[in-house]
């Protein structure tokens, strides 16, 4: 009995910890819509959005056209690293979001309120 009372105590910072988190990552995601990522192949630059749109695309005037095909390959190369860019920047803007939240702690206490 005394053990489910010092786990009713805990559930007050644990919800508040969890609404710190819950704001955390609204912020993230009200930001990321503003960020942005380069990606480079040869002459194309490709510059995409948090939400992975390609906002801009530009092939330097000094590429040649004499071979388009590759070309569109850079152009390819270029949107892909561009997007793998953006994932790992919002991956680490939420695993900044998250620093100090000890998920485990907090589904550990849940479980033992389960058990009570």
């Amino acid at each position: 009995m005394f053990d489910s009372i010092k786990q009713l105590a805990q559930l007050g910072p644990m919800l508040s910890k969890a609404k710190q988190m819950q704001d955390r990552m609204q912020e993230v995601q009200r930001r990321v819509p503003s960020l942005r990522s380069t990606g480079q192949a040869g002459p194309v630059t490709v510059i995409v959005s948090g939400e992975f749109q390609v906002v801009d695309y530009r092939i330097a005037a000094t590429a040649s056209t004499s071979d388009l095909q590759t070309i569109a390959d850079m152009g390819r190369m270029a949107v892909n690293q561009a997007m793998r860019a953006m994932a790992l920047q919002i991956q680490a803007e939420s695993a900044k979001a998250m620093e100090g939240v000890d998920l485990g702690a907090m589904q550990d206490a849940m479980k033992s309120l389960g058990q009570s």
